[in-house]
């Protein structure tokens, strides 16, 4: 009897305990209330983090590297040059070139230059650039290509470093060349107490453009073609007739070391051919005398087979005429403000311009243009409506 109602009271104890402990599991983690919540306040809404959106990476398809750059010294005014190697791994459509960071110490002589597509289907294409301060630095290039609808570039690294004044030399010329040669020249009687030099000059990876002759006050250029590769130009210079030479100095790149060049100070007319229109030949009067000499000699023949004094007659004519043709002088009037070039062509250089009506004797004619030469022997070239023939 007892046993039964013991079992009841410990069954009954256990349940009340049980009601009394707190919960093992409790429906909302303690973290997730503040100090000052109670488990009746209401919770707020919580936030997922949202992920990076993906990002489109085009793979890169332009890779430019500089392949050559001389390692010796340079020196200031020199040209030199750099060869770039350019990949392209994609459908190219066009390319643009452009220089970066450049701070005026280099000028790029072709910025313009196209690339070249060479046989393993990648492009090359060389810059030449003139050295033009003792600190110098040579520009980055980017090359920009559009390519399967979109532009990828890339940029080449630059270069800086001193370089070398060469200006101590007394006969200098301001010219670095590979190579600088004289290919023609003339030299005639400018005034009294002067010649008038005229010279044509070639030079290879030259800065031609800077070309000067010392001590001489009257100078200059009369015509020119520049490029990195190969210069001309014809060079003017009046210097005193007491001058046994003219000498000047370039500086080779190619040994690195000072060349003499000179030319003999003799005033001698037509002394060289003229490709470049320095002397140039007066051809109608030769085949004039040609054909009198032609005539005189075959008269003298008619005579002696013929034996008739009418053909001895007619050859001592022409040998008159032809005697009176070399020694008659052709001669004019210069107009005033008439202009006296040192050559035949519209942009060379005026050495004459008379105020007034000037005697002179005309030596010859070319393309528009008479020779002629002064009573105080200035010899030059006008264009002939500037003249007034007796």
């Amino acid at each position: 009897m007892l046993k039964p109602l013991f079992f009841a009271l410990s069954l009954l104890v256990g349940v009340i305990g049980w009601a009394e402990e707190p919960m093992l599991f409790p429906t909302q983690p303690p973290s997730a209330l503040s100090p000052s919540e109670s488990p009746s306040t209401p919770k707020s809404e919580e936030v997922e983090p949202s992920e990076p959106p993906l990002v489109f990476q085009r793979p890169k398809s332009v890779y430019l590297n500089m392949m050559d750059f001389p390692t010796r010294t340079l020196y200031q005014r020199e040209i030199v040059h750099a060869t770039y190697r350019l990949l392209v791994l994609a459908n190219l459509q066009s390319l643009k070139t452009d220089f970066l960071g450049g701070d005026g110490s280099v000028g790029v002589l072709n910025p313009n230059s196209p690339w070249k597509k060479e046989a393993d289907g990648s492009f090359s294409n060389t810059f030449y650039f003139k050295i033009q301060a003792q600190s110098f630095t040579i520009p980055k290039i980017r090359v920009s290509a559009e390519v399967n609808g979109y532009t990828d570039s890339d940029e080449s690294e630059g270069r800086s470093g001193k370089a070398i004044v060469l200006d101590r030399n007394a006969l200098f010329s301001k010219v670095i060349a590979k190579e600088l040669r004289i290919t023609d020249y003339k030299i005639t009687s400018y005034d009294n107490e002067n010649n008038l030099a005229v010279f044509r000059i070639e030079a290879e990876n030259s800065n031609l453009e800077d070309f000067s002759l010392p001590y001489y006050k009257k100078q200059g250029v009369e015509s020119s073609s520049f490029s990195p590769q190969l210069s001309s130009m014809i060079y003017y210079v009046i210097l005193p007739k007491s001058e046994e030479s003219i000498e000047f100095d370039y500086f080779a790149s190619s040994d690195y070391q000072y060349r003499r060049l000179s030319l003999p100070n003799i005033a001698v007319d037509e002394k060289v051919s003229t490709q470049s229109d320095i002397k140039p030949k007066n051809n109608l009067r030769i085949f004039e005398l040609s054909l009198l000499g032609m005539g005189i000699l075959l008269f003298v023949g008619l005579y002696l087979y013929r034996r008739h004094i009418l053909f001895l007659l007619i050859a001592f004519a022409l040998l008159g005429y032809g005697i009176y043709s070399l020694s008659a002088k052709d001669e004019g009037y210069l107009k005033p403000e008439a202009e006296v070039r040192i050559l035949p062509t519209y942009n060379s250089t005026v050495i004459l311009r008379p105020e007034s009506r000037l005697k002179i004797e005309i030596l010859s004619e070319h393309n528009g243009y008479f020779k002629i030469i002064s009573e105080d022997e200035k010899i030059g070239w006008v264009r002939k409506e500037e003249v007034e023939k007796n």
